[in-house]
């Protein structure tokens, strides 16, 4: 329970365990939707595509893939955010 102090709102020692623990349990929640290793295993081989000296043969599928590399980069590098 909160208790007003003035402008301050004080919480005992196990209510900000609780509320802590509560806020872990749905951060990790958060983080399997990101599934971290799997997307990291997927930019791999995404590299891998673009380092083929054909990769560039064809424009539309070149393009295909630099798309999902961003998405996968922008993806992982939120959740790594998330982690710290």
């Amino acid at each position: 329970q909160f208790r007003p102090l003035g402008r301050m709102v004080l919480m005992t020692l196990d209510e900000l365990e609780r509320e802590y623990t509560e806020l872990r349990q749905q951060s990790e929640s958060v983080r399997s939707i990101f599934d971290v290793p799997s997307k990291l295993k997927k930019l791999a081989e995404t590299e891998e595509l673009v380092s083929s000296p054909d990769f560039w043969n064809s424009p539309e599928l070149s393009q295909k893939v630099m798309q999902e590399r961003k998405r996968l980069e922008e993806s992982v590098g939120q959740s790594k955010h998330l982690q710290t």
